[in-house]
């Protein structure tokens, strides 16, 4: 019986946190539009031993966006939105964009400020394994 967080070779693989409603909320929305399934989505909070073969540990996994693209290399926050957002042909633009533009650095920028916040918000009371 294959589990479901078993990475998929050569298939971007994102680890997100489903206990978080705007988290949530923001992956489903991707999911929905992934209809060739070119993502391998991952809520790590019922499946923690999934982070393990990438060295990601549950602590850093809930303060920031992880993803590993398909040559096997971790990225974190924007790079991790921007793996899934070349994935999905409605995105793809916004790749372009802000490589074009080099908003890449002050997003990286807004994206920490918020990682932050959210972090400390969802975790206030702890961040145990569901």
């Amino acid at each position: 019986m294959q589990q479901d967080w078993i990475i998929k070779p050569g298939k971007p693989t994102v680890f997100y946190d489903g206990g978080c409603s705007l988290c949530h909320r923001e992956i489903s929305h991707y999911q929905r539009i992934d209809t060739q399934q070119c993502i391998h989505w991952v809520d790590f909070t019922h499946a923690p031993e999934s982070l393990l073969e990438y060295g990601i540990t549950y602590g850093n996994a809930m303060q920031q966006l992880h993803a590993v693209n398909p040559a096997g290399e971790v990225v974190l926050g924007v790079d991790s939105f921007l793996l899934i957002w070349s994935h999905l042909q409605r995105y793809r633009f916004l790749v372009t964009l802000i490589e074009t533009l080099r908003l890449k650095k002050p997003l990286n920028f807004i994206y920490n400020v918020f990682a932050r916040w959210r972090y400390k918000k969802r975790c206030a009371q702890g961040c145990g394994i569901s």
